[in-house]
């Protein structure tokens, strides 16, 4: 999934320089299974192209100092969304689109708009709303998103997400990019929930998938990121050498709390309030901007870890110190800790009944060579090739841990999986009847939570 901004200028601390994936507000999904990034409606009619929400670079991540201005596109499939734009007459009907910030805007109670307002109107009403072409040349619309129609934006990270009506008045799942405002005359730091990587000491950079109220969550003793990135003051350019000195970040200069316990200090864990900063590039690569010093810094939860948060919404804080000894304004993010979906309890049992059947997926002559059987599920899902679909095909995988629409099994118990995007053949599974719709919920959420061996 190569979905974010691609880089060559990260280099790990230490190591030999290389390029990875820099995607902080990537994912995937579409249909009710869209949770993070930029992502496809799935009901659109077109049958081809997808619904997609994109800075004008084609990114899901930008940054701007203060006071600056981020143009963001939505690019529609060719038949199904008439009714919300009209390139030909240049029009926009902003009552068909509903945009969003994740944090509030100035002050709710003196005119600013509260986190979730749907400010589509006020940018229409602003002209920042304009009816375009997307570079394959599909209906799109641009839309400027600029402090000074709205209110002042924070600093710091906020996620912006896109609802859209199509022709007959079905709601698309949401949206979402990720903008980071950038202090005028200090360092930034913001926070990012990732998902971690596989095989790999480089952050994904892909974040935790995004729950219905737009908050990151995982299962309760699953395994994630917390990724930390220092932005330098844009009036001195003051970098971060100090902060991370021969590779090991000092502590006296990095502050990252959380404001419940993780875990239980008694057995282990760690309480409300201790600087989590020594933990931060342990296990994971440490990530400079030859070029601006801008670094990234991961710590890795792992699973089972005695110190993995509890179950409910836990907030990390984070400041620190340029080189200079300026310190930052607060960088925030909050988890969400749900119960975790396990292949063993909630899906298995789903599989055994409806599709390791005699004919179907047994260990006896499998369809398609597949066994959805007890012991060879995983196996024979998780990061395994599918056999249906193309090299083009954006559901390559069975199973894609934390995608479910790059998933061609996910695709194939909804019937999406011909046509489209992942270009897929056969029928549908289960062929005597398909899942119901509590079914359906486990498998999405076991993949969304990074499809465990549990």
């Amino acid at each position: 999934m190569d979905r974010g901004i691609r880089t060559s200028w990260w280099r790990p601390l230490g190591v030999t320089a290389l390029a990875i994936v820099v995607a902080i507000g990537g994912g995937a999904g579409c249909n009710r299974a869209f949770r993070a990034g930029t992502g496809s409606t799935g009901g659109a009619e077109s049958g081809s192209l997808e619904l997609s929400f994109a800075f004008a670079d084609g990114s899901s991540e930008a940054t701007v100092v203060s006071g600056g201005l981020a143009s963001v596109e939505v690019a529609l499939p060719s038949q199904g969304f008439r009714k919300v734009v009209d390139p030909a007459a240049g029009s926009v009907d902003a009552t068909r689109l509903a945009v969003a910030a994740s944090v509030d805007l100035g002050d709710p109670q003196a005119g600013g708009y509260a986190a979730g307002s749907d400010v589509a109107a006020v940018l229409a009403a602003a002209g920042r709303l304009h009816a375009t072409r997307a570079q394959d040349g599909r209906p799109a619309v641009a839309i400027d998103l600029a402090e000074g129609d709205l209110a002042p934006f924070p600093f710091g990270r906020m996620l912006w997400s896109i609802v859209v009506l199509d022709d007959i008045d079905r709601a698309t799942a949401p949206l979402y990019v990720g903008l980071t405002v950038r202090a005028p005359d200090r360092p930034t730091a913001t926070l990012a929930l990732e998902i971690p990587p596989f095989g790999s000491t480089a952050p994904t950079g892909v974040t935790l998938p995004l729950d219905d109220e737009g908050v990151p969550y995982c299962g309760k003793q699953l395994d994630f990121v917390l990724s930390l990135r220092a932005i330098p003051n844009s009036e001195s350019g003051a970098r971060f050498d100090r902060l991370f000195p021969g590779g090991l970040v000092d502590p006296e200069r990095v502050s990252l709390v959380a404001d419940r316990n993780l875990g239980d200090p008694g057995n282990g864990g760690l309480p409300a309030g201790e600087n989590l900063a020594p933990l931060l590039g342990v296990d994971l690569d440490l990530l400079v901007d030859e070029a601006t010093g801008e670094t990234i810094a991961s710590l890795l939860f792992p699973i089972g870890a005695s110190w993995l948060p509890l179950n409910g919404d836990t907030t990390f804080t984070a400041t620190l110190l340029d080189d200079a000894d300026v310190l930052s304004l607060e960088g925030t993010t909050v988890l969400r800790v749900v119960a975790a979906m396990t292949l063993s309890g909630d899906l298995q049992p789903i599989l055994s009944s409806r599709c390791a059947t005699s004919s179907c997926h047994d260990n006896t002559g499998p369809a398609a060579g597949l066994r959805l059987t007890n012991t060879r599920t995983f196996g024979e899902t998780v990061r395994v090739r599918a056999d249906q679909t193309p090299d083009d095909s954006c559901a390559t995988l069975r199973i894609a841990p934390y995608d479910p629409e790059a998933s061609y099994l996910w695709r194939k118990v909804n019937d999406t999986h011909r046509g489209d995007c992942a270009k897929g053949s056969g029928n549908d599974m289960p062929p005597t009847g398909s899942l119901t719709a509590a079914q359906l919920a486990k498998l999405e959420s076991w993949i969304l939570q990074g499809a465990h061996d549990n």
